[in-house]
Order: structure tokens, then C-alpha cells, then sequence
């Protein structure tokens, strides 16, 4: 490796349900990366949570291989890391649990290193799908109407009173069920009836101690990528097109059934609208570099409500992040470089701000 460059560390899988989706989000990273402007480390961490640097890209389907990164108890040994502390920018892509809630952005502040992404409480606020809708709807953007319900009190109450207060609630089914804290529609399941709303709860409960319960509605699925710092900037909305019920895990990553159509068929004023919701949801949960920030238009009233935040986007080869900000003119390989510079930036300034205090 050139040492005059700077270092890019790239790390990705982890110990979440999209393990996958990361894998494959960092091969196109990686693929498209500047090699002539930086070096490039890649660590994989596999599903059991060890800690692995790879030779190459040809090593990312398969995390657990080369050499160890990580103690035998799984305590993360930052001796390797700390090396490259003044001279490289962290690119996580881990999706979903471990990578997108915080957790890494909060060892990379105490290695004190720059990276790329929002910021610990950006990231625990955008993974979690309640906070973020009572948030968003403070902030006085049209959220779709939900219950909430945490594990304790379903396993310490009666059932049937808490599913006849949902129903009461959102006014009757169709209704969406899902883990809060989950990305890729991991867990997510459409109900239609008391008995359906009961499985779909125990299901969605496998993957979180809290669920959102939501009213379903007829809609078109509308997405903006927001890209920036202190003056994020909104890609024009593309949209979803899916021959099943809903843009499931399946449809996302598995299958070619659906279709991102960019731009999206908006009248401009719904453009214009949507591109300025998207920044004021992007700052409102204090993130930061990107974001990809989802919206539902209901076929039934002519509005738009908020539906969730995707602080770590996919940049696999179908994702939507990438291709939106291609559409704007901007390039994979381009993004990569912005949101690298992105990191550097925050980190530079966080120089300034004073960590003691002498009376």
C-alpha cells in the first residue's frame, strides 16, 4: 500500500439479520472506491461477531477468513485500528443491528476516529422506528397512524384486551406489524384480521422487544436520498414499484419483481414538497452524510406521511441511495469520495470543540 494515501477502512457483515445485504453493499463499495486516491482496508465481522481483515475483495462473501482482528471473549482490541487513527476515514456498512444503531459509531468516538454516517444518537434515533415517528410528527410532518407495544406488557397482560385496543385504535384492519428496531422489512407482516394480528405480533417478536403497529393503507411508496452535513441537500423522489403487497425482504434483495422507478411520476409541487420533508426529517433526527428518507402517498386522501429513515442505505447493485444520487448527476464512485470527505470534514471540526474544563 501507498502510505502517502489515505486510508479507507471498510467495514461490513456484523451480527444482524441483513449480514448479507452488508456484504454485498460492500463489495460495491469497494469496487467502486478511488484506489488511485486511497488505500483501502476491508474487515469483515462475521455472524458470530469476530473481527476479520481481508487480503482483498475477493474474501467478502466470507467474512471468517484471514487473520483475527478480535480477542477469543470477543473483546475488540483497537491496536490495529489506533495505527491508522490521523490518516484514514471509517466506512461501515453494516446494516441493521451493531452498525446502523449506533453501537460501532459509539467505539469509533472513543477511538477518536472520523467516519462515515450520522453520529451515535442520529443512528439510535433513525433505527428506531417509533422515536423517530414522534419526533417527525413533532416536528409537525403527517405520520401514518400506529400503536405501540412492548414485550413485557404482551406477556404480562391479557391478549385479548391489548388486540381489541389496537383494533379500537387504528379503526380496524388492514394493518402493517413491525419490529422497531429492524431494517429490510425484517419481521414485517401485513394483517387483516384478530387472529392474523395476534401470529404476526408473536413473529415480529422474535426479532425486537418493541413493535410498531400500523394502520395500512392503499399507497405509493416514495423514497429521497438526502445527502450533506450542516446544509443537506434532497435527491428528486424515486419510487417503488412491486407486484407484492408490500416491498418486503424478498422483493428488495432477492427477486427482480420490483421496480425503482427514477425520478418518480410527481407533479413538481409534490416534488418540492417531499425534497424539503426529506431535509427536515434528516436534520430534525440529527443525521448526518446519509440517508435514505421514505415516504407513503395514500391513494385514499392525496397525502404523503412519513414512514421511516435508512441511516445506512444499501449500496448494493439494485439499491436505491445510489442510483437516486446517479440520477442527480452524481455517480457511485462520486457519492463514495463525498461521503468520505463527508467524515473527514465532522471530524476536523470536532477538534475544535473543548473536552475539559479548567475554572
Amino acid at each position: 500500500m501507498d502510505n502517502k494515501k489515505e486510508y479507507v477502512i471498510l467495514i461490513y457483515g456484523g451480527q444482524s439479520t441483513e449480514h448479507d445485504v452488508s456484504r454485498r453493499s460492500a463489495y460495491t463499495i469497494y469496487k467502486n472506491l478511488d484506489l488511485t486516491k486511497y488505500n483501502c482496508i476491508l474487515i469483515g465481522i462475521d455472524e458470530s461477531g469476530m473481527w476479520w481483515l481481508q487480503p482483498d475483495s475477493s474474501r467478502v462473501e466470507n467474512p471468517a477468513s484471514s487473520t483475527l482482528l478480535i480477542l477469543k471473549d470477543k473483546r475488540i482490541d483497537p491496536g490495529y485500528l489506533l495505527q491508522y487513527q490521523d490518516n484514514s476515514v471509517v466506512f461501515s456498512i453494516i446494516h441493521g443491528h451493531g452498525g446502523e444503531d449506533g453501537l460501532i459509531q459509539g467505539l469509533l468516538e472513543c477511538l477518536n476516529m472520523a467516519y462515515v454516517g450520522s453520529g451515535c444518537m442520529g443512528s439510535a434515533i433513525g433505527m428506531d422506528k417509533l422515536i423517530s415517528k414522534k419526533l417527525v410528527e413533532h416536528a409537525g410532518i403527517r405520520v401514518v397512524p400506529y400503536s405501540e407495544l412492548n414485550y413485557y406488557d404482551w406477556t404480562h397482560s391479557d391478549q385479548s384486551q391489548i388486540l381489541d385496543s389496537i383494533v379500537n385504535h387504528l379503526k380496524g384492519f388492514s394493518m402493517f406489524i413491525k419490529p422497531a428496531c429492524q431494517g429490510s422489512s425484517v419481521g414485517i407482516s401485513k394483517v387483516s384480521s384478530t387472529k392474523e394480528l395476534k401470529s404476526g405480533i408473536d413473529e415480529a417478536f422474535k426479532y425486537d422487544s418493541k413493535l410498531l403497529i400500523e394502520k395500512a393503507f392503499r399507497v405509493r411508496e416514495i423514497e429521497c436520498a438526502v445527502l450533506g452535513g450542516d446544509e443537506p441537500k434532497s435527491s428528486v423522489p424515486g419510487e417503488i414499484i412491486t407486484e407484492v403487497g408490500f416491498y418486503d425482504y424478498d422483493a428488495k434483495y432477492k427477486t427482480d419483481t420490483s421496480i425503482i422507478k427514477v425520478p418518480a411520476d410527481l407533479l413538481q409541487s409534490d416534488v418540492k414538497e417531499l425534497k424539503s420533508m426529506a431535509v427536515t426529517i434528516f436534520k430534525t433526527l440529527n443525521l448526518y452524510g446519509m440517508s435514505r428518507v421514505d415516504f407513503f402517498f395514500n391513494k385514499d386522501d392525496g397525502l404523503y406521511y412519513f414512514n421511516e429513515v435508512n441511516t445506512v442505505p444499501g449500496f448494493t447493485s439494485i439499491s436505491q441511495y445510489p442510483k437516486l444520487w446517479d440520477y442527480e448527476g452524481i455517480p457511485i464512485h462520486k457519492l463514495i469520495d463525498q461521503l468520505i470527505q463527508l467524515g473527514k470534514s465532522r471530524y476536523l471540526d470536532s477538534k475544535r470543540i473543548t473536552k475539559s474544563y479548567n475554572s
